[in-house]
């Protein structure tokens, strides 16, 4: 391996250094942390809320995920497409029934 392989590899480390940062600011990744740390766990209104939060205000964070699919799982991205298919026809009438 040359040491430009090397500054490849270490730019790829870089960038899902960079994808961590801006994942544990997202409100998706909030939703555990929020029922994790609260005595209601999955019916924490504060995660409850989060997770259609996320839908509202994070449709771009999987447009990024799919530009960097070479270091996040095509698996993961999936998931996140169908939760915010699904939540986003609800997202209305949930947010209605919150007072959010």
């Amino acid at each position: 391996m040359n040491y430009e392989e090397y500054y490849l590899v270490s730019k790829k480390l870089e960038r899902i250094v960079e994808l961590a940062k801006l994942i544990t600011g997202t409100h998706l990744f909030r939703v555990c942390k929020l029922a994790d740390g609260s005595q209601k766990g999955m019916q924490c209104t504060y995660a409850q809320i989060s997770s259609k939060l996320a839908v509202i205000e994070e449709a771009s964070f999987l447009d990024y995920l799919k530009d960097n699919i070479d270091i996040v799982s095509p698996e993961l991205i999936q998931q996140i497409e169908v939760l915010f298919e699904n939540s986003g026809a609800n997202i209305s009438s949930n947010l209605d029934d919150n007072n959010v």
